[in-house]
């Protein structure tokens, strides 16, 4: 079974980085979605308080706290848009075969997998549904690192 997608994947190599393009741009999609509907819920308020404790207040008031949630969240939604619209200009030269943005993407998606690896030490003590989430998207980064090598293989190949 390996084989045989082995040799699809070296048969289709020029249109992988079309596809690598595409699916890396809704996995990245998948995973703000995750951050905003997941870690943010859960862990910006506790991270907030901490701040404040840093910062030598013991209590902040209600409203001050949702003041700074909302502050906090609306420039991190602004840093994530700005995040998805840079990787949609990578992604786009990508689909043209720019060497650059494949070289971007390639090693991008290396680190998170890394990163993620880190954060799976902590989410399988709850192994809730976003675990799981989590889980497929990053198997569909190692897809994409795989089908990149393959693509920097195939290009050293014919240079």
């Amino acid at each position: 079974m390996l084989e045989g997608l082995n040799k699809k994947l070296k048969n289709n190599v020029n249109n992988l980085p079309k596809i690598i393009a595409i699916t890396t741009f809704l996995t990245d999609v998948a995973c703000l979605y995750y951050i905003n509907n997941y870690w943010l819920k859960t862990k910006l308020s506790s991270l907030i308080t901490m701040s404040f404790k840093v910062q030598g207040f013991s209590s902040v008031s209600p409203s001050t706290m949702k003041q700074a949630e909302a502050v906090l969240g609306n420039s991190l939604g602004t840093m994530f848009f700005f995040f998805l619209m840079w990787h949609l200009f990578i992604y786009i030269l990508m689909f043209f075969k720019k060497d650059w943005a494949i070289n971007y993407v390639y090693r991008y998606v290396f680190l998170t997998i890394v990163l993620t690896l880190f954060e799976f030490v902590v989410l399988i003590k709850d192994f809730t549904p976003w675990f799981i989430f989590l889980f497929i998207i990053t198997m569909s980064y190692g897809f994409t690192y795989l089908g990149l090598r393959e693509v920097k293989k195939n290009s050293a190949q014919s240079s």
